[in-house]
């Protein structure tokens, strides 16, 4: 197992937003963002405003549900 056994389920919010979750089998953890294309340099420019992103490991009930993107619990 590793980064390519990883699942993404993306759906679709209102006022431009996707919703984006992914998760790791092997180390049960998850990584959820908001994500909205800015239009900045065109479509398909890779700007993106980001918001809501989490971080959770499954197995640690003791996580703090405030984290930044990028940090672990």
């Amino acid at each position: 197992m590793g980064p390519k056994d990883r699942k993404t389920v993306e759906r679709e919010d209102k006022d431009g937003w996707k919703h984006s979750t992914t998760y790791d089998p092997e180390t049960n953890n998850r990584w959820s963002v908001d994500y909205k294309d800015t239009g900045l340099g065109g479509v398909g420019s890779n700007w993106f405003e980001v918001k809501n992103a989490h971080h959770t490991d499954q197995d640690d009930n003791t996580h703090d549900d405030n984290v930044r993107f990028g940090e672990s619990t």
